[in-house]
């Protein structure tokens, strides 16, 4: 028994290898940007919809507790703060944290009352990168998302 005179073929020739590496590069080029636009909306989307549930949580709260109930922002905590009124004063009852990197501002911080109208009006901006949104608060107490 002889073996034969050609070798066997095992393996990939370097060509097939960098066209390989090449495909992949040029496939994760096209997909990494798209993933990172993705997480950014994803997060300020969430942000979003988590300010807006807060706004219609403490409305809600409002009417079924009979009391006053004031939004405001702690930039300490970087958080969302639920305020009730104590002999004359707003103490934080309830805190909820906002992601480290989206930005929010007031205008003015919101009170909803125990008819569900809320005053002053109010605008809140939340940014993220360079995404940016208004939530808008009406006198009836609607909650409204702009995109800007």
């Amino acid at each position: 028994l002889t073996k034969p005179n050609h070798p066997s073929k095992k393996g990939m020739t370097l060509l097939e290898l960098i066209v390989v590496l090449a495909i992949i590069g040029m496939a994760s080029a096209i997909i990494v940007p798209t993933f990172k636009t993705f997480f950014d909306r994803s997060q300020i989307d969430f942000s979003v919809r988590k300010v807006s549930i807060l706004l219609s949580k403490a409305r809600y709260q409002a009417i079924y507790h009979n009391r006053r109930i004031k939004i405001d922002y702690d930039s300490t905590l970087h958080a969302i703060a639920l305020k009730k009124k104590i002999n004359r004063r707003w103490h934080t009852y309830k805190t909820y944290p906002i992601h480290e990197d989206v930005t929010i501002s007031f205008n003015r911080g919101p009170v909803f009352n125990p008819e569900g109208t809320a005053a002053p009006l109010c605008s809140i901006y939340i940014t993220y990168k360079k995404y940016r949104y208004r939530i808008s608060i009406s006198m009836a107490g609607k909650v409204t998302k702009y995109k800007l």
